[in-house]
């Protein structure tokens, strides 16, 4: 009874490693769509009204100086870039099989699948921000004097506080002539004396002019595109809020279009006879027949036109048509054209394309 009780039980451990193997053997993957990964660089700007502010004008000579705190935003980079997401609605198995030579699967964190028999390549990472470290804020009470403190009214404070920075630019001013009662030793001591001189005047005036504080944070927004659109809402912005709501009207709207590419038609007949590998041409005229010369000027602007650049950009040269009626019996527009007229010209522009797929198209993350 002992004997076929343990006989039993291994066959039952048996099963499960069986069925445990059979399991890791087998995994699931994604496929890719594309989303597109957006950065939005946002500045806050946020205004702090000084003590004295109502006494800048009259002490001070500084007009329009605001009375109320504000806090206003604005954005001052957009950056776009296609990334790979997992599709839920494309998940499949895959069995590895020694005897159908499939010996490994490489999938990344969130299971898309990266390799097959090979060691997937490392995906380029996106960028990052990191806001620069800020000084800490002057205190103005630091730099005022005992009368000013002691003042028995604020209106005779920011008098007194007044007098007390145009004393300042005054020692400056003697300073930078060489008329000052005690002059420094070298200019290392000068510009000692002068920092100081700067950082006073710097901290007694903000009582009078306020303070600015900005700040940058990085907001990421994630689209997925699904059908092709010309304007489609993608954010809303508001100068006094931020980024906000897509149905708070208070923000200024953006949109987004999706233009869908066109593929290349395969005009290939595969009855037909094979080609002498010298009898080259142009293939790279295939790529761009499917679109328009307003298109292709268009995307141009897009590439060309530094992110920081809001102007409208148009691209202006002369056509085909205007070049061969201009120069009607010239017949060297290849090129434009792509009308090589020898092979070897074909032959070197093909190649050229190639390259720039290879080494120069797949590292950039423009669209």
């Amino acid at each position: 009874m002992r004997k076929l009780l343990s006989t039993t039980l291994l066959s039952a451990i048996a099963i499960l490693c069986a069925k445990a193997q059979t399991a890791e053997e087998a995994i699931s993957y994604y496929l890719p769509k594309t989303a597109i990964h957006i950065n939005l660089l946002i500045e806050k700007t946020t205004y702090e009204p000084g003590q004295f502010a109502p006494y800048a004008g009259k002490y001070m000579k500084l007009d329009n100086v605001q009375l109320a705190p504000s806090t206003t935003y604005r954005i001052i980079k957009t950056d776009m870039y296609a990334v790979a997401e997992p599709d839920s609605a494309k998940q499949f198995k895959l069995s590895l099989d020694k005897k159908h030579h499939v010996v490994k699967a490489v999938r990344s964190d969130n299971g898309l699948l990266l390799a097959i028999n090979a060691d997937a390549k490392s995906a380029m990472p996106l960028p990052t921000f990191t806001p620069s470290p800020q000084k800490a804020p002057l205190n103005p009470k630091d730099y005022m004097s005992q009368d000013i403190i002691s003042a028995t009214s604020t209106a005779k404070m920011a008098e007194l506080t007044a007098n007390e920075i145009y004393d300042i630019r005054d020692s400056r001013t003697q300073l930078s002539r060489g008329e000052a009662d005690f002059m420094p030793k070298d200019g290392a001591q000068l510009r000692i004396m002068m920092n100081e001189l700067d950082t006073q005047e710097k901290a007694l005036l903000q009582v009078f002019a306020g303070t600015t504080r900005k700040d940058t944070t990085l907001a990421t927004l994630y689209f997925v595109p699904r059908n092709e659109t010309e304007r489609e809402l993608l954010f809303r912005f508001s100068k006094y809020f931020g980024l906000v709501d897509t149905d708070d009207l208070s923000g200024t709207p953006y949109y987004i279009g999706i233009a869908k590419t066109k593929a290349v038609d395969n005009d290939a007949d595969p009855g037909a006879e094979k080609k002498d590998k010298n009898d080259m041409r142009c293939c790279v005229k295939d790529i761009y027949k499917p679109f328009s010369v307003e298109q292709l000027n268009n995307k141009m602007v897009e590439m060309l036109r530094p992110s920081e650049v809001t102007t409208p950009i148009e691209l202006v040269f002369q056509s085909i048509e205007g070049l061969h009626e201009a120069i009607p019996h010239h017949q060297g527009d290849w090129y434009f054209t792509g009308n090589y007229p020898t092979p070897g010209g074909a032959k070197l522009a093909n190649q050229a394309f190639i390259n720039y797929v290879e080494k120069c198209y797949q590292y950039e993350q423009k669209f």
